[in-house]
């Protein structure tokens, strides 16, 4: 392999990975929703049908009411499945290859309060390692952004994803969760907008109308986001950890280490190289190092002269 060192920094790539377009997604459907909000405004059509009344369940309100409680129904659960595609059923290929170093950093599952309170929302663990010189040739592969790390001889580093069942368990969890809980969310934010009432003349009706929308969508996706909660730690629970940072011995800073696995180039890591994921019970650990983060790729490459690759 090539020893020569890459040049840190933003490479070529284009993102073909996961995540990276995900909030773009959640600003389009923001987009969307004050589309929906121009539309109930501007044409007097269009207003005199959501102003109508509409029943079910024995609940009376303006169709406004209605839709906007759904919209923000459809809107959560896209928002969810969405995070829960991307992190357990999409694939994205790489290369099937192999790399080994020691460990600079170390991410567990649920190491974030975002994490337990957005459950669907969860990382894989993950490991930042400073590669031997003889896997520099990976980092910089496919024109990929090459992360280096803050010793004086910025070496590069390639992240490891591990595949966790307890994650796709908690996002499988959420989704259940959120679509029961956003139901009963719907039946209630309506009932709230038919106990709030609107008269349906004077020049104050729609701006009523607006905020009573408001109110329910709010009620909606708040219950949704509960439901994914309890759903999400439900699942959790139900898995069990299978964190290989946390659980037993676990990965830690400093351990020597070799990642066989699927080497892609991922959007969230500013498209630099990681595994997604690595080879499940792959990974080998060859003890420790005697020195500190932040590491020198000298480091293994003098004492980790033989690794698992």
């Amino acid at each position: 392999m090539a020893n020569t060192k890459p040049a840190c920094g933003v490479g070529s790539a284009s993102t073909a990975t996961t995540f990276s377009d995900l909030w773009g997604l959640i600003l389009l459907l923001i987009s969307l929703g004050s589309g929906v909000v121009t539309v109930i405004t501007k044409f007097a059509e269009t207003i005199a049908f959501l102003t109508q009344s509409f029943s079910l369940i024995g609940i009376t309100a303006p169709v406004a009411v209605w839709l906007g409680a759904v919209a923000a129904y459809v809107t959560v659960m896209i928002v969810i499945i969405v995070f829960f595609y991307k992190n357990c059923v999409e694939a994205p290929r790489g290369l099937d290859t192999c790399s080994a170093g020691v460990i600079e950093d170390v991410f567990p599952s649920f190491d974030d309060w975002s994490e337990w309170v957005f459950p669907f929302a969860a990382s894989h663990p993950r490991i930042d390692v400073v590669v031997k010189c003889d896997y520099w040739d990976l980092a910089a592969n496919g024109g990929a952004t090459v992360v280096c790390n803050d010793d004086t001889e910025r070496s590069p580093i390639i992240s490891a994803i591990f595949h966790s069942s307890e994650v796709c368990a908690a996002g499988g969890g959420a989704i259940a969760g959120a679509a029961i809980a956003g139901i009963g969310g719907i039946i209630a934010a309506v009932a709230i907008g038919a106990a709030i009432g609107c008269s349906a003349s004077g020049p104050f009706y729609l701006l009523c109308l607006l905020v009573v929308l408001i109110i329910a969508a709010v009620v909606v996706a708040v219950a949704a986001l509960i439901g994914a909660l309890i759903g999400g730690m439900i699942g959790k629970a139900a898995a069990g950890s299978d964190d290989p940072i946390t659980d037993g011995a676990g990965l830690t800073i400093g351990d020597y280490v070799t990642t066989p696995g699927n080497l892609i180039i991922m959007g969230n890591l500013d498209n630099a190289r990681a595994y997604w994921f690595v080879t499940e019970g792959g990974h080998t650990v060859h003890g420790r190092s005697t020195g500190s983060a932040p590491f020198s790729h000298l480091d293994p490459d003098t004492n980790l002269t033989v690794d698992a690759c």
